[in-house]
């Protein structure tokens, strides 16, 4: 799914994929998108809930890292920190740190150009066997919820408060909220 974002446009893809080696892995998909204002991630699903924190994610990396208030020295880390809600990138890699083996994961790719997007996940293609499968995050929120809850220290009460019929959709929704707290949590 391409979405625009700011001056740019994001691609994500869900999945699986089989990391033979992680620095390795991090290193290649970094090199497809290298220019300063774009990036290229790997990150495991299992801190994300939603499609909307992804492109939230992105779209807070942009802005505050292109206006030289990011939390990070570059972009793909300020993502990172973003779309994880942590202000610490130690504690954002181990949360959306891969492993080595076959894992699910969420693949980003941000640029100003829409070719450079749709070119960096063709030749992602080419150096990973990717399988793509939707509605992996739907599916990694609610078989998790009780952990992302844990994650983004989000109470029951917060949950009822919110006052959807739907708690998976409350649970979206404060993580998004999480994400736009970093600022006022300086």
């Amino acid at each position: 799914m391409i979405q625009k974002i700011g001056p740019g446009f994001v691609l994500i893809k869900t999945g699986y994929l089989t990391i033979n080696t992680v620095e390795e892995s991090i290193n290649k998909t970094l090199a497809l998108l290298s220019r300063p204002s774009e990036f290229a991630q790997i990150i495991s699903v299992k801190p994300i809930c939603s499609m909307d924190q992804i492109f939230f994610g992105a779209d807070q990396a942009q802005e505050f890292f292109t206006q030289n208030l990011g939390i990070t020295s570059s972009i793909p880390l300020e993502f990172l920190v973003r779309v994880t809600a942590q202000r610490q990138l130690k504690d954002a890699l181990v949360l959306a740190g891969l492993k080595q083996g076959k894992q699910s994961v969420c693949l980003v790719f941000y640029s100003n150009s829409k070719d450079r997007v749709q070119q960096a996940f063709k030749k992602f293609e080419e150096l990973f066997e990717f399988k793509e499968k939707k509605n992996l995050l739907e599916e990694n929120c609610k078989q998790n919820f009780s952990d992302l809850c844990f994650l983004y220290n989000i109470s029951e009460t917060e949950l009822n408060v919110i006052n959807f019929k739907n708690k998976t959709k409350a649970l979206q929704s404060l993580v998004l909220e999480r994400i736009a707290c970093l600022e006022l949590n300086k």
